[in-house]
C-alpha cells in the first residue's frame, strides 16, 4: 500500500494506493473524500466521484464528499426539542429549515487526523472537537475510513462522543458517477437497495411519514436510477427526483 500526504493550497490531503486497484484521496477540510479512483472493465484507472477541481469552488460549493453532522438532513422550521427545551438552529435552506448542521456544520471544519496502518487494512482517523453551539453539548468526533490492502473496498465509521444529551446524526456527502470521469449520466446507471420502506416528504424535503416502497421506490431488484425519473409523484415534487430516505431493516443483506 503507497500513502502520499502532501499540500494543495490550503488543503492537506491523503492519497492512499492499495496496489490492487482502488486509489482513495481523503482531505481534512470535512474529513472527506476528495477523489475516488478504481479501474474499469477496460483496465482504465478513472475517477467516480464529483469533486470541483478548484480549491476555492471546493471550499464554498455545498457539501461535495465531506462528512455532515452534527446533524445530516433537514430540521422544520429549524427547531428541534431535546429534554423538554427547544433549541432554534439556523434556517439555511430555502427560509423553511436547517440543513445539514446549518452555516455552521462540521463539513466546514478542518480536522486532525493520524494514520493506524494494521496488517490487513490502513486507518486514517480523522479528529475535530466541536464546541457547543445552538445545540446543547460538546461533541468529540472520530471519523475513520478504513481502507483494505487486497479488497477494493473501504469502510467509513463514525463515532461521536458528548458530554450533554443533543443531536449527533452523521453521513458522507460523496455524489457519485460509476461510469468515470463524468462521462455518462447517472440516471442511466443501476442501483440495487435493499430497502422495503422510505421516507415520504412534503414538498418542503420534511419527512411526513415512513412508507413501503411503491413502483417508483423499489429499487430491490437493480434498475435505471431514472427508470421512473418522470413519474408525477417526482416531477410534480420540489425535489424534481430523488432526495429520500431509504430504511434498511434486514441487517443479513449488504446494500
Amino acid at each position: 500500500m503507497k500513502i502520499k500526504e502532501y499540500i494543495k493550497d490550503v488543503l492537506k490531503l491523503i492519497l492512499i494506493d492499495n496496489e490492487n486497484g482502488l486509489q482513495l484521496e481523503l482531505c481534512n477540510y470535512g474529513a472527506s473524500i476528495h477523489d475516488l479512483k478504481v479501474i474499469d472493465n477496460k483496465n482504465n484507472l478513472e475517477s467516480i466521484v464529483l469533486t470541483p477541481s478548484n480549491t476555492s469552488d471546493f471550499l464554498n460549493v455545498d457539501y461535495y464528499g465531506k462528512t455532515i453532522g452534527r446533524f445530516s438532513g433537514r430540521i422544520d422550521k429549524g427547531i428541534c426539542s431535546i429534554n423538554g427545551i427547544e433549541y432554534k438552529l439556523d434556517i439555511n435552506w430555502n427560509d423553511v429549515s436547517s440543513l445539514h448542521g446549518g452555516y455552521s456544520g462540521i463539513s466546514q471544519a478542518r480536522f486532525d487526523y493520524y494514520l493506524d496502518e494494521k496488517e490487513e487494512y490502513l486507518d486514517v482517523v480523522f479528529t475535530f472537537l466541536e464546541k457547543e453551539n445552538k445545540l446543547p453539548g460538546d461533541v468529540d468526533y472520530k471519523i475513520t475510513y478504513r481502507i483494505f490492502k487486497n479488497d477494493n473496498k473501504f469502510t467509513i465509521l463514525f463515532n461521536a462522543i458528548t458530554n450533554k444529551d443533543t443531536l449527533v446524526n452523521l453521513t458522507n456527502h460523496a455524489f457519485f458517477n460509476l461510469s468515470g470521469n463524468g462521462k455518462k449520466n447517472v440516471l442511466n446507471q443501476q442501483l440495487k437497495l435493499y430497502c422495503d420502506k422510505y421516507t415520504n416528504l412534503n414538498n418542503e424535503l420534511i419527512t411526513v411519514s415512513v412508507d413501503n416502497v411503491d413502483k417508483v421506490f423499489d429499487f430491490r431488484e437493480s434498475h435505471e436510477i431514472g427508470k421512473y425519473i418522470y413519474d408525477e409523484s417526482l416531477q410534480n415534487h420540489k425535489a424534481l427526483g430523488y432526495d429520500h430516505c431509504w430504511i434498511k431493516e434486514n441487517k443479513e443483506k449488504e446494500v
